[in-house]
């Protein structure tokens, strides 16, 4: 699972099911990307699409439980690269670093 993938799933566990549309414009994609992630997360067996009740043109896109235990895997593989990249940093630095790069990214949207 790479990166984009994660923070996807990571989008739908905590929104819950979005529109396929709604999950494209949050990722900052096209559609043909969205598709093509999409395809590979579901062949996985990490999110499931249905059909909007109220409107059978859109598609929801759903976590999976086999997606939420893949996420925690990776969530438990990230902490530990964090842990090994910033060895040499106290837990203020830490969340000081969080929060400098989470502006920087807030400047490029």
């Amino acid at each position: 699972m790479n990166l984009k993938q994660a923070s996807m799933l990571a989008a739908l566990r905590h929104q819950g099911a979005l529109p396929q549309t709604e999950l494209c414009g949050a990722m900052k994609t096209t559609q043909n990307t969205m598709v093509a992630w999409l395809n590979e997360l579901e062949d996985q067996g990490y999110v499931a699409r249905v059909r909007d009740a109220d409107d059978r043109r859109k598609h929801n896109v759903a976590i999976t439980d086999a997606g939420v235990v893949a996420l925690e895997r990776a969530d438990d593989q990230l902490r530990k690269l964090e842990d090994d990249a910033l060895v040499g940093l106290s837990a203020d630095e830490r969340g000081q670093l969080r929060r400098l790069l989470a502006k920087a990214l807030d400047a490029l949207e």
